[in-house]
């Protein structure tokens, strides 16, 4: 009982914090001034992720003394999470130069994967794509770019939460059938801090997580990713069908903006959610539209990854076929004229 009561409380805890970094960033100026590429029109509080930053690693120390939790796992999370969480810190007061950035990111997800060994196969079909060192390469890779796409894609009130929130319970759900209950927990922690900052950032919200929020989400998603499918609770094809709606409208609109000579490092408001939440004038209906997409459309296809992981590659084919041709069709990565 007691666990579950501490759990709760993150949420409180995450909502408390937030409450605070309000105030903190008004009184320091951290404001996110919009501009011609901005999906917000009036200056908003930023970096209150450190909220689900310091929520959430307060979990970690609690579970790693009493709770189970492997003392090496919450080390490596910890560790590697708050790298990724300071460096994004700084550059939501500092602006700094995305070299610095990536390079950071790149030193952080290594560290990570490095702690982590043994990587987790991934199932095809018949068999496993087993080989560690090609895995270590896909797996930086593929890190990477998901803590940047969560930043990405975090450019409307509402909507990082909501992914990040509906992913979690996701997992949560489809390993609850399994005698998983401290890895549950570990996910649902993160998904309570996550929520108690979503209460002050859901439309019209009064602040956002910014950088510090964006990557450590992105990053955390990733380890715990890694961390349940070695063990076997989930399949990893179950976790990139969850996150499908971000990594297809995210790479969709970097290629297409590749393609389209465009300078792929600098803001812009070209994403299909931003497209979409234009067209309807509104965050809230746009962020509700994505919480739907992962309930009826994701979590479904993502069970059956995990129930018949051989197949998880169709069933991922599956997953974002409708996801990847939805996002050229609004025109996600070209330039958009007159914001239409």
């Amino acid at each position: 009982m007691l666990e579950w009561i501490v759990l709760a409380m993150c949420l409180p805890c995450s909502w408390l914090i937030t409450r605070w970094m309000l105030g903190y960033a008004h009184s320091k100026n951290l404001l996110d001034v919009p501009d011609y590429r901005s999906s917000h029109r009036i200056p908003t509080a930023t970096g209150g992720g450190v909220a689900i930053v310091i929520t959430f690693l307060a979990y970690l120390i609690w579970a790693a003394l009493l709770e189970g939790v492997s003392a090496r796992q919450a080390l490596t999370l910890g560790i590697c999470g708050g790298i990724v969480a300071v460096i994004g810190f700084a550059d939501d007061h500092f602006r700094l130069s995305v070299l610095i950035r990536i390079v950071v990111q790149f030193i952080a997800v290594s560290l990570l994967l490095f702690l982590l060994f043994p990587l987790p196969p991934i199932p095809m079909f018949d068999g496993f794509w087993a080989n560690q060192y090609a895995l270590s390469i896909f797996y930086l890779l593929a890190l990477v770019w998901l803590l940047n796409l969560f930043n990405f894609m975090d450019g409307i009130d509402g909507l990082a939460a909501i992914e990040a929130m509906s992913v979690l319970l996701g997992a949560a759900l489809i390993m609850s059938g399994s005698n998983a209950s401290t890895e549950i927990r570990l996910l649902l922690s993160l998904l309570f801090s996550v929520a108690g900052f979503g209460c002050l950032n859901w439309p019209p919200a009064k602040i956002f997580m910014g950088d510090v929020g964006s990557g450590f989400i992105g990053l955390m998603l990733g380890a715990l990713a890694l961390i349940t499918a070695l063990s076997g609770l989930i399949s990893i094809w179950s976790w990139l069908i969850l996150l499908a709606v971000f990594i297809a409208d995210a790479t969709v609109t970097l290629i297409c903006r590749l393609m389209h000579g465009q300078k792929v490092y600098e803001a812009h408001k070209s994403h299909a959610y931003q497209i979409v939440a234009r067209k309807w004038q509104s965050h809230g209906k746009t962020s509700l539209c994505v919480l739907l997409t992962n309930l009826i459309w994701l979590m479904p296809l993502a069970y059956l990854a995990t129930l018949w992981p051989g197949l998880g590659f169709a069933i991922a084919l599956l997953a974002y076929s409708p996801l990847v041709l939805l996002s050229i069709k609004l025109g996600a990565g070209r330039v958009q004229i007159n914001n239409q």
